[in-house]
């Protein structure tokens, strides 16, 4: 039993550690489907169809990374704008979409 305990503790700790531990935007495709902190400069804010796309590094269709936030308003997406130039990071799930890396948050709140 205490090994269990222990090895399912450790297996916590690691995860936490890589969500700490931070990953430039080009290095995030090594990270799909594992939860980790994403950092790079905003490149660009596209609103489509109440979605929200922010680009890391490089605009669509080259951009390395992007965060999307599913049903935005016009209010996240002047928070959005503001970030243009800046560099940023999130926290979660890193995702494959159409050939595309990604990670879905609720708000541009949860961008630092």
């Amino acid at each position: 039993m205490k090994i269990i305990i222990l090895t399912l503790s450790l297996l916590s700790l690691t995860t936490f550690a890589n969500a700490l531990s931070q990953i430039n935007a080009y290095d995030a495709k090594s990270y799909i489907g594992k939860t980790a902190t994403v950092c790079g400069k905003v490149v660009a804010v596209k609103p489509y169809k109440n979605n929200l796309f922010i680009n890391l590094e490089k605009n669509y269709p080259n951009q390395p990374f992007y965060f999307y936030i599913k049903k935005s308003d016009s209010r996240e997406v002047s928070k959005a704008l503001e970030k243009i130039g800046k560099r940023v990071c999130g926290t979660g799930l890193v995702e494959l979409y159409n050939g595309r890396v990604e990670m879905q948050k609720s708000s541009v709140n949860q961008l630092f």
